[in-house]
């Protein structure tokens, strides 16, 4: 394994939808066939595969790490707007781990009014405030 990436569970049809939220398919074995920030797979056979996203936890290999700072961008990365894409163009392979944990990307400011309200009611984050 060169590269890993987290995935996680789309639980709803907005976050679907969002081109912020990167969606993922894989294959059998947890590789990333296909990163979009359109709807994949389709609508029409959700009931049979999980939405699911990339949370954007991405350790590389050192060795691979300085491949890819040689590597150009490609016709897809640039259509998506998404890096892995140079990596899969490329003839790579992103390996992708599941987590159960509920996650939030931040690229717009409404996306950091909701982290920055989840953060301010959870445990961890306020048992750290008072530890300061």
């Amino acid at each position: 394994i060169e590269v890993l990436n987290l995935r996680g569970n789309i639980n709803d049809l907005n976050e679907f939808r969002d081109p912020n939220c990167i969606k993922v398919v894989c294959d059998n074995k947890g590789n990333a066939l296909y990163f979009s920030r359109e709807s994949i797979p389709t609508l029409s056979i959700l009931d049979k595969v999980p939405m699911q996203k990339q949370v954007c936890v991405i350790p590389f290999r050192r060795n691979f790490l300085i491949d890819y700072t040689k590597m150009k961008p490609t016709p897809l990365e640039i259509a998506e707007s998404i890096d892995m894409m140079r990596v899969l163009e490329n003839g790579r392979r992103v390996f992708m781990v599941p987590t159960k944990y509920e996650t939030h990307a931040v690229d717009t400011r409404r996306d950091a009014d909701l982290v920055e309200r989840l953060l301010e009611e959870d445990y961890l984050t306020n048992k750290y405030i008072e530890s300061i």
